[in-house]
């Protein structure tokens, strides 16, 4: 991972996003981000969860 990197991550519901998360920095510790969460519906009505995650510091 390099400084700066953006990662996008999207699920379907918060529960699924809190793992995907937790899972992540369980694999990476040292690594301090900034992020963005957002929910957003399409033309279906239907969500979607998306976080928006920028590598800070290594």
């Amino acid at each position: 991972m390099k400084i700066g990197k953006k990662i996008t991550i999207k699920a379907n519901s918060k529960q699924e996003l809190d793992n995907i998360i937790y899972q992540f920095i369980l694999e990476n510790p040292d690594v301090e981000f900034e992020h963005v969460l957002l929910l957003k519906r399409n033309i279906f009505c239907q969500a979607k969860w998306i976080l928006k995650i920028e590598i800070t510091k290594i």
